[in-house]
């Protein structure tokens, strides 16, 4: 009698099963840490080679790929026809195939083709625009496969953030932002315990899954407790207004410049209304301010 086979996977959470159901040909998917984007991405590279197809899955460094490979050994070990440690190719009964890649060669995979193509972690590498263009996206032509594109955000202009943007043109696209508070196995006493510690760009960038622009936050990676104290607004100074549209509700900083090198925040105003409300608001509280 031949002994039955068995891949064990853990079980995906709601916000998982959400974005499988929801999914086209191209998702891409913006998410906090923590939020198991890998043990997604090894549920859809098996599932599709239990059909019998290929699956490419990319990572931004061999680093990284040795991770996911040695994960991948350990899951398909009951199931593997043949494996090439080199080439980091597994092959399981019934034909499916999964071969990985690193983005620090941009052309890795060029000329192969696949049903699935996986990119983890797209934002860490300095080369993903230029894989995804000369190598990735061709591979897909053969088989009409499609791809999942996954990583936290760094940033508000790059590549894979244009890419979320895609849906709005593509009706082939989905994109999602999902922070790490859709994952029910972590703690959410954690998380706030997070959000109290580390500064407002880390927590939104790396636990709500938010692009920010980096250059427009560069001033408070040098704010230390010394820089706190009591300020107050001066008429016959200019008055600096910082709209951030990236956050819900709407939110205002007012600020002044005293010196050349010195910055006083008067005060951050934050309320569930339209830009002109807000500046409405804003006259009345700062009569004839110098508004810059």
């Amino acid at each position: 009698m031949t002994a039955v086979k068995e891949i064990h996977l853990i079980r995906l959470h709601n916000a998982q099963n959400e974005v499988l159901k929801e999914s086209k040909r191209f998702n891409v998917l913006r998410i906090g840490r923590r939020w198991g984007k890998t043990e997604l991405a090894k549920v859809l590279a098996i599932k599709t080679m239990l059909d019998g197809y290929p699956v490419g899955y990319w990572t931004p460094t061999y680093k990284d790929l040795a991770e996911i490979w040695n994960e991948m050994k350990h899951t398909l070990y009951e199931v593997i026809q043949s494996k090439n440690e080199q080439l980091k190719s597994i092959t399981i009964f019934g034909g499916g195939k999964i071969d990985f890649w690193s983005m620090e060669e941009p052309n890795s995979g060029r000329g192969r083709k696949y049903k699935r193509a996986i990119i983890d972690e797209a934002e860490k590498s300095r080369n993903f625009q230029e894989a995804w263009g000369q190598a990735i996206r061709p591979t897909l032509a053969d088989l009409e496969g499609d791809c999942w594109i996954l990583s936290t955000p760094k940033g508000k202009k790059t590549f894979f953030t244009q890419l979320t943007e895609y849906p709005k043109k593509y009706d082939n696209w989905a994109s999602w932002t999902l922070s790490t508070y859709t994952n029910p196995y972590i703690s959410k006493n954690e998380l706030e315990i997070m959000k109290a510690q580390m500064n407002d760009h880390e927590f939104r960038q790396e636990i709500m899954a938010e692009s920010l622009d980096q250059n427009a936050m560069a001033f408070c990676f040098n704010f230390t407790n010394e820089h706190v104290g009591k300020t107050t607004w001066r008429s016959d100074l200019e008055t600096y207004l910082s709209f951030d549209f990236n956050r819900e509700p709407l939110t205002c900083i007012v600020a002044q410049k005293p010196e050349f090198n010195k910055l006083h925040i008067i005060e951050e105003i934050v309320d569930n209304i339209d830009i002109e409300e807000m500046c409405k608001i804003i006259l009345i509280k700062y009569p004839n301010a110098l508004f810059i």
